[in-house]
């Protein structure tokens, strides 16, 4: 019910954030689960012991996965494996009425129009006078398609790259301090660097062997971007957070994020499915909430920070809104890792069979998810105010609400990162459980995986990613209608300005002039008394 209510809220901010954080559990969960499945299955046949052999697992399962994404956005798209070149800018007339069943679904030559405006009207369809709207529906369809398969497969290589990361961190050169384990999160993310400017290198010759670049692979090339930003932000974030938490507590946490078991007062194993339940102590827990804090108020600050860096070099704008999605999803990894600590240090949960039962993973969830809508409400309220209301604006009003829009949007992402894994941390443990009464729980949860994915995935992508792309338009809008208002009032600003400049000239050389006067009426007076002619 509480979804009924977000979604339904008296206020366009208030949904669109809604719409974004289901949207972004549903990936996440149809995501980790798959992957989860598929990453067991194989490591079933790998004796983890041997590090360097996991390791290269690892390392061939992201490649698998970082290939299936950019096959997977090429063919969406349209950038490969489609021969012509369809109109994607042309406009047909679709049912615009939410309440009937052909919502969004192109009207019949038989349906009459009654009444028609510019890009709205109404139909007589089947006795019924309905809405209508013109709408480009093939880019709609294809838009939609490739944000669906291109966020999964992006999660999903987010994942193995976490775990590939976390293999590395495990090596026994890196894992014996904090900061050599911060050595093999920067090695991971230059080897995501290279990659990811060698495939761009790529992408961009292979587009360019049909003799031009079109639209398609303009699309392509944008989606392929924000794919490998959500790689680096989940992979980063987590791996960053795992050294946070080696550093306050002197354990390395398993590449899962659990804690890991105690065998000869070192790590037992890289991976642990059933961890050690252990104590924290509250300096411990506090500590971490800080820095989930200071991650937050970092947030805030960057955009208004690196505005002026950003127009001054455009280049440095992926680097920046990258290091804002890394920021923001730290503050997330270290608030779901802290409650998870409060959790097992509290014992609320023994007598149900601890902090790792479901009763406390799905009270655990249900708390974050009412911390998110709380914040959620928040933010609304802190951007409203910042938009200044119904009064005049200046410049620097327009700036601040461009700069609170741009914080929201990153603790919005975070807060789905925070809501989809307390969530999926659930889903996942029921999933396990019943793979367990199985003979072999390994092929029992890819099953189960796969089901779950191919239930969820139709649903989420024709039903919810719409909604979420219908309010990101209006959005994309609004902020359009705030780059004009900025534009007019600098404009507004620089003429008042050269005015006030143009008035002082003028004065300047109006005093100019009399001095000169002045002097000349001053020489004329001294030459009379002379007895000589002026």
């Amino acid at each position: 019910m509480t979804l009924f209510y977000m979604v339904n809220w008296n206020d366009d901010d208030i949904r669109r954030y809604s719409w974004q954080i289901i949207s972004s559990t549903l990936s996440i969960f149809v995501s980790v689960l798959t992957f989860g499945g598929i990453e067991e299955f194989i490591m079933t046949a790998v004796n983890e012991e041997y590090k360097t052999t996991a390791l290269v697992v690892g390392y061939l399962l992201f490649f698998a996965m970082f290939l299936m994404l950019q096959v997977c956005i090429a063919i969406t798209s349209g950038a490969n494996c489609e021969a012509e070149m369809p109109d994607l800018n042309q406009e047909v007339w679709v049912f615009a009425d939410p309440l009937i069943a052909n919502f969004n679904e192109r009207i019949k030559p038989e349906h009459k129009m009654l009444h028609q405006k510019a890009k709205k009207g109404v139909v007589m369809a089947e006795g019924l006078e309905l809405f209508v709207r013109k709408a480009m529906q093939a880019r709609e369809k294809r838009e939609r398609y490739m944000k669906s398969s291109a966020t999964i497969f992006a999660h999903m290589t987010g994942f193995a790259a976490i775990n590939m990361g976390g293999y590395l961190m495990h090596l026994d050169y890196f894992e014996g301090s904090p900061g050599m384990a911060f050595v093999s999160v920067i090695i991971n993310q230059v080897f995501l660097y290279v990659l990811f400017r060698a495939t761009g290198h790529a992408r961009h010759f292979f587009s360019g062997l049909d003799g031009s670049v079109d639209e398609r692979d303009e699309i392509f090339f944008e989606a392929t971007i924000e794919a490998e930003n959500d790689i680096c932000g989940l992979s980063v974030s987590f791996l960053i957070v795992q050294v946070i938490r080696y550093a306050i507590t002197g354990e390395l946490p398993t590449t899962s994020g659990h804690e890991p078991g105690h065998a000869g007062g070192h790590h037992a194993s890289v991976r642990n499915k059933h961890p050690v339940i252990l104590d924290h102590s509250w300096l411990q827990i506090l500590a971490l909430y800080l820095v989930g804090d200071l991650a937050a108020m970092g947030v805030a600050r960057l955009p208004a920070l690196t505005g002026d860096l950003v127009q001054q070099y455009p280049s440095m704008a992926r680097p920046l809104a990258l290091l804002q999605t890394v920021t923001g999803f730290v503050s997330s990894w270290c608030i779901l890792w802290a409650s998870h600590w409060l959790v097992c240090s509290l014992h609320l949960f023994d007598a149900l069979g601890g902090p790792h039962c479901m009763a406390a993973k799905v009270l655990l969830a249900v708390g974050l998810s009412a911390f998110s809508v709380g914040t959620i409400r928040v933010l609304d309220r802190v951007e409203d105010a910042m938009r200044g209301g119904t009064g005049e604006r200046n410049v620097d009003d327009v700036a601040k609400a461009k700069a609170t829009q741009a914080f929201t949007q990153s603790a919005i992402m975070s807060l789905g990162i925070l809501v989809g894994f307390s969530w999926e941390h659930c889903f996942d443990g029921g999933v396990s459980a019943l793979a367990g009464l199985t003979a072999t729980p390994h092929i029992a949860k890819l099953g189960l995986a796969a089901a779950v994915a191919v239930i969820v995935t139709p649903a989420w992508r024709d039903h919810v990613v719409p909604k979420e792309m219908a309010y990101d338009k209006l959005h994309e809008e609004q902020k359009v209608q705030e780059d004009e208002l900025e534009e007019s009032l600098h404009l507004s600003k620089n003429s008042a300005d050269n005015l006030a400049a143009g008035r002082s000239s003028d004065y300047g050389e109006m005093l100019t002039g009399t001095d000169e006067l002045t002097g000349e009426a001053g020489a004329g007076a001294a030459l009379r008394d002379a007895g000589r002619p002026p």
